[in-house]
């Protein structure tokens, strides 16, 4: 990959169409981190997205692919002297604000037709076309949030027991979270724990996930609500914001971009209101 005002800055594999015993999420891994050392060659990163997309893809896979790819830029665009700080080998409660952040691009009536086309005429998509896209996201979000509530609060509970974890105890405790944190009907013997990845890679911090989400809401807001395509907004994003990867601290570098304190205070006092 190249970028405009720059030379080869790495590569990124995509390994997009499904097969018989293919890793069964779709991820983003680091297979080389980039380095850029003061005095010295620098080390460019190689990324690769994996996918078990079939043959055609609905919005939702088309927004796990902008998701994955933020992931993917935020380590083809860091900036870091040691490899170590690259990229995505930052805090958890930071990491998946890039990501989370490009999922906005698949929402908004002004972008989505540079990569929604009609598959007969090969025309981009209607603004009709993407207003339904639009409202179709919108569908049964109240649920979605609650499920993350329910993911974070049975991360959290269980890496936080003091007493031994059993199947059986971990299916008690999951089924608590899900009858205190959901309004569905909880189904007996459904087990959601068992179909819950993240729950061994966060380690009790999985309520990130919905902290990314909001730090990615008000980037969006502030920089790309106005022109989602500005390259001012998104080079400023580049270069105070993911250049740094983990190599500053996050709240100081999403509490700069963002321009106001990120302290836990302020963000019940904005909840409370």
């Amino acid at each position: 990959m190249k970028k405009k005002k720059e030379n080869f800055i790495g590569v990124c594999y995509l390994d997009l169409l499904d097969r018989p015993h293919k890793y069964s999420n779709a991820a983003h891994f680091t297979v080389r981190c980039g380095r850029y050392p003061k005095n010295g060659s620098p080390q460019t990163p190689i990324v690769a997205l994996v996918f078990r997309f079939g043959s055609s893809i609905d919005i939702s896979d088309v927004e796990t692919l902008f998701h994955e790819f933020g992931h993917a830029l935020h380590s083809l665009l860091s900036r870091t002297e040691t490899q170590h700080l690259s990229g995505t080998r930052s805090s958890i409660d930071y990491a998946e604000t890039p990501s989370h952040f490009f999922e906005y691009f698949v929402s908004d009536p002004r972008t989505i037709p540079l990569f929604v086309r009609n598959v007969a005429t090969g025309e981009p998509a209607s603004q009709e076309i993407c207003q339904k896209i639009i409202q179709s996201k919108k569908m049964f979000r109240s649920l979605r949030q609650q499920q993350q509530v329910f993911f974070s609060a049975l991360d959290y509970s269980l890496h936080s027991s003091t007493s031994p974890l059993t199947s059986d105890s971990i299916s008690s405790i999951s089924s608590e979270m899900e009858q205190k944190h959901k309004s569905t009907t909880y189904v007996q013997g459904a087990h959601p724990e068992t179909a819950f990845g993240h729950l061994s890679w966060y380690g009790g911090s999985y309520y990130s996930y919905l902290w990314s989400q909001i730090l990615a809401q008000k980037i969006w807001e502030k920089y790309f609500l106005k022109d989602p395509l500005s390259e001012a907004s998104g080079d400023h994003i580049w270069k105070n914001l993911l250049a740094f990867g983990g190599a500053r601290d996050p709240s100081t570098l999403v509490g700069d971009i963002l321009g106001f304190d990120l302290s836990t205070p302020f963000w019940k006092r904005k909840l409370d209101n």
